[in-house]
């Protein structure tokens, strides 16, 4: 099996389609997946918009109630896109660990 160098020095075999379908099941397992974040910020903003609306126009009627809306919008779109890194560089860390020896590799 003829090798290149950079191939080599990922790990990778020339004709090798095993490691492709194999990285694939890394992916399935560890990659976030962007609609998550996305959907928890169109979520999450709304209530923050509201809340500046309100606050820009000197209206201060309910306002407890959307800080407190708002504060847990902005909450839960962090920790989305927080999730979302951190399985992607999950995912980064096991490719890796695959890429560079896949006959040790635990599944």
């Amino acid at each position: 099996m003829v090798e290149s160098e950079a191939c080599q020095t990922m790990g990778l075999f020339l004709g090798n389609n095993m490691s492709d379908e194999e990285i694939e099941k890394i992916k399935k397992v560890y990659a976030g997946k962007i609609s998550e974040p996305i959907i928890a910020t169109i979520i999450g903003i709304p209530p923050y918009l509201n809340l500046v609306i309100n606050i820009l126009n000197g209206s201060f009627e309910n306002l407890l109630l959307i800080v407190l809306f708002s504060g847990f919008g902005m909450i839960f779109s962090t920790i989305m896109w927080t999730r979302f890194i951190f399985h992607n560089m999950e995912y980064r860390n096991q490719k890796e660990k695959y890429l560079s020896n896949p006959d040790s590799y635990e599944w």
